[in-house]
């Protein structure tokens, strides 16, 4: 697909260029999903009413199993598109995955967060959001995910939020 190229030789291009550049796509693609992480789960034991905390972590919960373990291994199993740095043959910088890339079971589950969240607070919603994006971009930098990989996991991850959020009434 020309957007996939287009847009993934785009953000190659910055790779090994500069050693923070790299630093920060390594940074983003991988190590900023603890940070994320960390910070949902303060942001919930913080929750004063434990009705809502408990609603709100059962609905994040329902909706990252739902986006990362349900709807992304189905695509994975029916669906095979490989990596990128597999279909290209060079060396990604994070480590190999053996799985396909669509949709991007990163991209699902920080997007189901995010939207959880974002039902929630706002402004949290929106912070994890933009940090969602940047984790999806620096993952296509660092070659292993198309952009489109990280676009249907935002949509899966919406999607998963907004499922979830019905389910568990928060």
């Amino acid at each position: 697909m020309i957007f996939d190229t287009v847009i993934f030789n785009f953000l190659r291009s910055f790779v090994g260029k500069i050693q923070f550049f790299d630093w920060l796509i390594i940074f983003l693609a991988d190590d900023l999903a603890y940070v994320l992480v960390f910070a949902a789960l303060v942001y919930f034991v913080f929750i004063k009413n434990r009705i809502l905390q408990w609603r709100l972590f059962l609905s994040a919960l329902l909706a990252v199993i739902l986006s990362r373990g349900i709807i992304t291994e189905l695509f994975h199993f029916f669906y095979n598109h490989p990596r990128p740095f597999f279909a290209l043959s060079f060396e990604p910088l994070i480590q190999k995955l053996n799985s396909n890339s669509f949709p991007s079971g990163h991209a699902a589950f920080f997007f189901a967060l995010s939207g959880i969240l974002f039902f929630e607070n706002k402004r949290l919603g929106i912070w994890f959001f933009i940090a969602s994006i940047l984790m999806g971009i620096a993952r296509v930098a660092a070659g292993v995910h198309w952009p489109t990989d990280i676009i249907a996991g935002f949509l899966v991850g919406i999607l998963s939020a907004v499922i979830s959020r019905r389910i568990i009434g928060t």
